[in-house]
């Protein structure tokens, strides 16, 4: 059974002889029950106070849960913007990879082209020097001709009158 301020102030004592003063007893009674009313409003004050709390607290775990779903959603399009950077950035290595294989034996060819035009103009120059040796030692002891515009004579003076 509850025991409430009214209750404390309602209560009768039968009187005997020499019992207590009434009147002290009516002021106890009274501090008693001052006492159970102000603890009655600070039980319910703290009560109010932690329904707040709890509602506080639950809206805290709600936006710390809010949050962490946030951070998950965050860390995960972080993540697939990454790979797909990375992704971007392979493919763009490959090429330029590729590219510059294409480049190395482009220039490997023209290297080899001129290698060879190189060796074609020497074969050339040794079989022109060939054909001079040859003709050197042809016209080696024998005495050179005159030309025909010296035979002839100067045509300049032909043509004067």
């Amino acid at each position: 059974m509850r025991l409430t301020p009214a209750d404390v102030m309602e209560q009768t004592f039968r009187t005997v002889f020499r019992g207590f003063d009434p009147v002290e007893v009516d002021a106890f009674l009274q501090r008693i029950a001052d006492e159970l009313e102000r603890l009655r409003e600070e039980r319910d004050r703290l009560a109010v106070e932690l329904e707040e709390e709890r509602k506080a607290r639950r809206t805290l775990e709600e936006a710390l849960a809010a949050a962490r779903t946030l951070q998950e959603g965050i860390l995960e399009k972080a993540r697939q913007e990454a790979e797909l950077i990375e992704a971007q950035a392979r493919q763009r290595a490959d090429r330029v990879l590729a590219e510059a294989n294409e480049e190395l034996l482009r220039v490997r060819r023209d290297i080899e082209a001129v290698r060879e035009r190189w060796n074609l103009w020497l074969a050339e120059a040794e079989a022109l020097g060939q054909t001079l040796l040859g003709w050197v030692e042809e016209k080696r002891g024998r005495p050179p001709r005159e030309p025909e515009f010296i035979a002839e004579g100067d045509p300049e003076e032909e043509e004067t009158p």
